[in-house]
């Protein structure tokens, strides 16, 4: 499932997919991938729209930033020996080739080098969420402020410290949300979330794979809506929405159904509404 990072009329663009790091864990490999698409072309200039992900074998992710125009990438084979990520898009295989100064790995003493000047918040949320082995739930606020980072460590747990000591200097509180989850809010929204979030159910504890993903960048709360209803298979009750109320929510790992209404419930607050049910087919939506 995709939510749409821009809208646009054209049915046919450009897709361009390329390798910006590789890690390499202790019993797996990702790739963080940035995917561009071109929305409109003049005769001197192409306009594109960007999007990243992490991603590890057996992984699949729909770029859906242009309607009508989706394209299915998944990852078939990571292969570090040959500097090359086999995928599939739309069931055609091809390759992304990387360098070796784009492989990250752990040290000897299994301190990990993480170093990034002037990067775009949003990778380094990415990083951020498979090193704490969660998945984020960012305020979309937050995501509005284009805040740059500029960390340089030699361990994942010192880059976890230097980067949630960055969020803390920028007034950004991360908020531990079961074993799966970690809400990232702004601090002057931190009570708000705590005191709505008690009537929220608790997240659940299992890692089972799951196969519910989502990649919402400022989607409309109608759209997500849609979504919300099947999953959960109550009737929602009409009522009027917080204007321009938009969904921030990519996920870094299948979800289980328990974890994926968790994870949208959370998005609603976050987002200025409360999912509340009633009776026992139905739920609404009530503002905080």
């Amino acid at each position: 499932m995709a939510g749409l990072a821009a809208v646009c009329l054209a049915v046919h663009a450009d897709h361009v997919t390329k390798v910006l790091e590789v890690y390499q864990w202790t019993n797996s490999v990702s790739v963080f991938l940035e995917m561009n698409d071109s929305l409109s072309k003049t005769e001197t200039r192409t306009n594109w729209v960007r999007s990243q992900v992490s991603m590890t074998e057996g992984q699949s992710y729909v770029d859906a930033q242009v309607r009508g125009a989706h394209v299915k990438v998944e990852i078939v084979r990571i292969d570090l020996t040959n500097r090359v990520v086999i995928a599939k898009e739309d069931g055609v295989e091809t390759s992304y080739g990387f360098k070796p100064e784009d492989i990250r790995r752990p040290s000897a003493n299994g301190g990990f080098t993480v170093d990034y000047k002037d990067a775009e918040l949003d990778r380094v949320f990415d990083v951020y969420a498979l090193l704490i082995h969660r998945t984020l739930l960012v305020h979309p606020k937050i995501r509005r402020q284009h805040l740059l980072v500029s960390i340089k460590t030699d361990g994942k747990d010192q880059f976890i410290q230097a980067f949630e000591h960055f969020l803390k200097d920028n007034n950004i509180v991360p908020i531990p949300d079961g074993d799966a989850f970690q809400v990232i809010v702004p601090q002057d929204f931190e009570k708000v979330f705590l005191e709505a979030g008690k009537g929220l159910p608790v997240p659940p504890e299992n890692r089972l794979p799951g196969r519910y993903q989502f990649t919402y960048a400022g989607v409309q709360l109608e759209q997500v809506l849609d979504v919300y209803k099947n999953i959960l298979g109550r009737k929602w009750i009409a009522s009027p929405l917080p204007p321009g109320g938009l969904i921030e929510l990519k996920t870094n790992r299948g979800l289980t159904k328990a974890e994926a209404l968790h994870a949208l419930d959370v998005s609603f607050v976050l987002d200025g509404v409360k999912p509340v049910y009633v009776g026992d087919d139905s739920f609404k939506l009530v503002p905080l």
